[in-house]
């Protein structure tokens, strides 16, 4: 998942850091990390798309990952409906089997040759989101 929003959100090799704005290589040594709007400890919102954006190490790490300026940005994305829609789902336990990880990680391949061809893999991955909410219970 790292790897594919970085490059999904990588500009000319680059990643900027959404709570500082400080730009990072998107690859190698000194890299852009990434970091979960809603702690991934949350697991039905751990691998969706729109909940994982590159952060650098001081604010992923070490500020906590700045959870007041992450939820500013995400609102000026994606709009406070669509924050308030994925904040609704931190209460959603979900079951993970060997399988479910095995078809996760097929189509992050996917996801990422689609993002590294300058197409959208979000679509492929929330997809995928959407039928493993629908094994997930309350």
């Amino acid at each position: 998942m790292s790897r594919y929003v970085r490059i999904r959100d990588a500009v000319n090799g680059y990643c900027s850091c959404v709570t500082c704005g400080r730009a990072y290589p998107a690859g190698g040594q000194g890299c852009i990390q990434v970091g979960h709007y809603i702690n991934r400890g949350y697991t039905a919102l751990m691998f969706h798309p729109h909940n994982v954006h590159p952060q650098c190490y001081v604010c992923n790490c070490r500020r906590s990952g700045e959870p007041q300026l992450y939820r500013q940005w995400m609102i000026d994305r994606y709009g406070l409906e669509h924050v308030e829609y994925l904040e609704s789902h931190m209460r959603i336990k979900t079951r993970s089997t060997t399988a479910t990880w095995a078809e996760w990680k097929r189509r992050i391949v996917q996801a990422k040759e689609i993002a590294a061809n300058d197409g959208d893999g979000d679509a492929l991955l929330l997809e995928w989101w959407a039928e493993w909410l629908d094994g997930a219970k309350l």
